[in-house]
C-alpha cells in the first residue's frame, strides 16, 4: 500500500541544520485531531482516508510530538482492500525537531500483516536502523535528514518569510535515502471545502547534483501551508509514492477535539 508511504500523517518531525527553522513554537500548536483524505488529480476519485490523533509528551526532560493514525484503502477494480496503523514519535530540542521512533503495520482484508515498519533515529550514534519485515537495515544519521513519514510537520517551521532553498536528506520507507531541494513557490488562495484559505506553496525537487537539469520531466511535487501561524498543512499534489504511481492530491480535513 503505496498511498500511506509518503503520509499517513503523522505532522511529526525531522532534522533540520539550519537554526533559520525557528518556529519551533508552532508544533506545540498544531491540530490534535484531523482526518486526511487522498484522491486521483485527474478523476477526484478517493485512494485512501485516515484519521490521526496528535499531541505533546513531555518525558524525562524531554518534549516529544507524537503522532497516531489509522488509515483504509478501500477495495477497488485493481487494488485490494488494506487498512494500517502507525505511530511517530519526534524529539522537540534546540529549536529543531528530531525524529525518534516510527512503527507502521499494514494488513489485508483478511487481518493479515503484510507490511511491518519500523525505524529507529539514534542521534547519538548516528545510526539509524530500519526494519521492514524483518529485514534491517542501516543509515548514517544525519543533521539534515528528514524522514518521509514526518515531512509535513518539518515544513511548519520552514522559513516562509526568508523565501530561502532548504536542501535536505529524505528517508523513505523502501527505505532509501535521497538529497532533495524545497523551494518557495509564493502564495496561493486554496478553496477547502467552504472556506477559503490564504496558503504558502512550496516545491519538493530531487537534488540531483550535474544532473539537476532533467528535474523538468520528473511529476511536481508541492505542498501548501496555511499563511496564518501556526502554519498547519493544508494539501500536498504529487506522486502517491514513488515513480509509477498515481499522481494524487492529499488535504487535511480538521476535526474538533
Amino acid at each position: 500500500m503505496r498511498a500511506r508511504k509518503l503520509f499517513p500523517f503523522v505532522l511529526l518531525a525531522l532534522v533540520l541544520a539550519s537554526s533559520s527553522f525557528a518556529e519551533i513554537e508552532n508544533i506545540n500548536n498544531l491540530r490534535k485531531r484531523f482526518s486526511v483524505i487522498s484522491r486521483i488529480k485527474s478523476s477526484g476519485k478517493e485512494r485512501w482516508h485516515s484519521k490521526v490523533k496528535a499531541e505533546i509528551i513531555h518525558h524525562k526532560d524531554i518534549t516529544f510530538a507524537y503522532f497516531e493514525e489509522e488509515g483504509e484503502e478501500p477495495r477497488g477494480k485493481i487494488k485490494r482492500y488494506k487498512t494500517w496503523k502507525s505511530s511517530a514519535y519526534s524529539c522537540l530540542e534546540d529549536s529543531k525537531i528530531f525524529p525518534y521512533l516510527i512503527k507502521m503495520v499494514i494488513k489485508n482484508d483478511q487481518g493479515e500483516i503484510i507490511e511491518d515498519l519500523k525505524k529507529i533515529y539514534d542521534r547519538e550514534n548516528k545510526r539509524v536502523i530500519c526494519t521492514v519485515n524483518g529485514k534491517v537495515k542501516e543509515f548514517e544519521f544525519k543533521e539534515s535528514l528528514v524522514d518521509k513519514q514526518n515531512i509535513v510537520v518539518w515544513l511548519m517551521t520552514y522559513p516562509f518569510e526568508e523565501k530561502k532553498d532548504i536542501n535536505f536528506h529524505l528517508l523513505t520507507h523502501a527505505p532509501a535515502m535521497h538529497k532533495m531541494n524545497m523551494k518557495y513557490k509564493g502564495k496561493e488562495k486554496l478553496t477547502i471545502g467552504s472556506r477559503e484559505v490564504d496558503c504558502y506553496k512550496l516545491e519538493m525537487l530531487p537534488d540531483l547534483g550535474l544532473l539537476n537539469f532533467i528535474r523538468v520531466f520528473f511529476p511536481k511535487t508541492y505542498f501548501w501551508y496555511e499563511v496564518k501561524a501556526p502554519h498547519n498543512f493544508v494539501r500536498y499534489e504529487g506522486l502517491e509514492s514513488g515513480l509509477g504511481t498515481p499522481y494524487v492530491v492529499i488535504e487535511i480535513i480538521p476535526q474538533e477535539g
